[in-house]
């Protein structure tokens, strides 16, 4: 398997099609965009921007330059993402329930987690199975 991506073919597509079963199996280590391989009850998800304290989105639009913490904070508060990828040994326990798969949307344990770049320069959350909560099946899901 390339570790480029194909001209059309996006991350989700390339993870789905190593779906097997009831966990996700990473071929090689290079084959997923992040460049990043969650191992055992580990998942990989990319927080949505969307649900913006309306503060910090005012401060924003008026030019304020925000501290990097305040910033990191927020990001951190997000409980829409993407599901991409997940480890070996996640969702084991989860009997009789639909498993995420990859481009999913979850709701997941806000602060939950570790924020890391993926080698593609985007940011993502490296969680245990046990932070992410449900499902997103329908629009409109945001934090309060």
């Amino acid at each position: 398997m390339s570790a480029v991506l194909k001209e059309g073919e996006t991350l989700a597509d390339r993870v789905a099609g190593a779906v097997n079963g009831d966990c996700v199996i990473v071929p090689d280590k290079a084959s997923i965009g992040p460049g990043i391989v969650p191992l055992e009850f580990k998942v990989l998800v990319r927080p949505e921007d969307a649900g913006v304290d309306p503060l910090l989105a005012r401060a924003k639009a008026a030019g304020l330059k925000l501290p990097e913490d305040v910033l990191a904070r927020e990001f951190m508060a997000q409980i829409v993402a993407e599901f991409v990828a997940a480890g070996g040994n996640a969702f084991e326990d989860w009997k009789d329930a639909r498993l995420p798969q990859p481009g999913d949307k979850v709701l997941m344990a806000k602060y939950a987690g570790i924020t890391v770049r993926g080698a593609d320069g985007v940011e993502y959350r490296m969680l245990n199975d046990k932070d992410i909560s449900a499902l997103i099946t329908a629009e409109g899901v945001s934090r309060v």
